[in-house]
């Protein structure tokens, strides 16, 4: 199963916002903007029949062919393209827009489904679920044919969910979401469990995108503990954003080295090297969690990362004991100093999805 589902953020290049306001012009609703591009895309971008993945059968979402300007220039995409569009489509507008991912199974696909793609757009202070791809039409052989279908605009959520299964809980928009198995034998579930997806929606629109990225992640293993690539994401996640945070501790200190400022105070300093080493903790429990598990597709890659956090795991006390002798010394001084005293290296290997997973 192919995990993720959030903003997305594409920058807007002119034609598409100059089409996407074109669009929605005139409009005041939300309803009516989401709709007038829905019926623009699901008219005018075909499904692209001689698409061909790579052998494993899953990919890496963000292949540059699907992306919003490739995808409107070649008038034709796979579902990554069209809800990647329909979010560029959708922010130009100024809709709150989000893709999901997950594993959507059609009538005549195969029972286990296939990796698929969709969006959910706010209208009011409501979400509401679409999917251009099978809304525009269907494959005869190597063709495709525009038939547009608009029970896949502001589809009723159980009807949605009997084709189409988020791999977030929260996607699924009921307060008794299903886990993969009741999926595939299209029931309900045998003890079903109680989500506020309204208050969980509410939380997660008002925080900042990383920690959406974070909380999704947080909620698949959660909700599916035996999800062994949610949880190894969640891991590789939660150390790139001590990394980031590594980031900006190296750009001030570049800066300082450079002449062009001091570090910032000391307070500031000590509580951002904090949050990065906070980050690289809990990364670590993550994979230490994973490791007996001896996983075939995610075994090495799990200890590779957990082998790199460990191996740098006292850079933080280094660094701490050098800011200390470093805001000792008087401000004059601190121009002379080397401020690499030890820099961490942590390089993380990325696994992907394997087939059949």
């Amino acid at each position: 199963m192919l995990l993720l589902g959030s903003r997305i953020g594409y920058a807007q290049n002119t034609e598409l916002t100059r089409l996407a306001l074109s669009l929605t012009e005139g409009l005041d609703s939300d309803s009516a903007k989401a709709f007038a591009l829905f019926d623009w895309v699901t008219k005018h971008i075909a499904y692209d029949t001689h698409y061909k993945s790579i052998p494993s059968g899953f990919r890496r979402f963000r292949q540059p062919h699907q992306l919003p300007a490739e995808v409107l220039a070649r008038k034709e995409a796979v579902c990554e393209g069209y809800s990647n569009l329909m979010v560029a489509l959708g922010e130009a507008a100024g809709l709150q827009i989000v893709r999901i991912e997950g594993v959507g199974r059609a009538p005549s696909g195969p029972q286990e489904g296939v990796p698929h793609a969709w969006n959910a757009v706010k209208m009011g202070h409501l979400w509401y679920l679409m999917d251009a791809t099978w809304g525009a039409g269907y494959s005869s052989g190597k063709r495709f044919v525009f038939d547009q279908d608009l029970r896949y605009f502001m589809a009723r959520p159980g009807w949605f969910l009997r084709s189409h299964w988020p791999n977030d809980p929260m996607w699924q928009l009921q307060i008794e979401p299903i886990r993969f198995v009741d999926f595939l034998a299209q029931k309900p579930a045998d003890e079903p469990e109680y989500f506020s997806y309204t208050d969980t929606l509410v939380v997660w629109e008002n925080l900042p995108l990383a920690e959406q990225r974070l909380t999704q992640w947080e909620r698949q293993w959660r909700w599916d503990p035996a999800n062994v690539y949610a949880k190894f994401r969640l891991a590789y996640y939660t150390t790139q954003l001590g990394m980031h945070k590594l980031a900006q501790y190296n750009e001030w200190k570049e800066k300082a080295e450079q002449g062009e400022d001091y570090l910032p105070e000391k307070e500031v300093v000590l509580n951002l090297l904090a949050q990065a080493e906070t980050y690289f903790s809990i990364s670590l429990a993550h994979y230490q969690v994973l490791e007996p598990l001896n996983d075939p597709n995610f075994g090495d890659a799990v200890r590779n990362n957990a082998n790199n956090l460990r191996d740098n795991a006292e850079y933080f006390s280094v660094e701490r004991e050098f800011l200390d002798f470093y805001y000792r010394l008087p401000k004059r001084l601190r121009r002379d100093l080397d401020l690499h005293p030890q820099d961490i290296t942590v390089e993380l290997t990325e696994q992907e999805l394997p087939k059949n997973f």
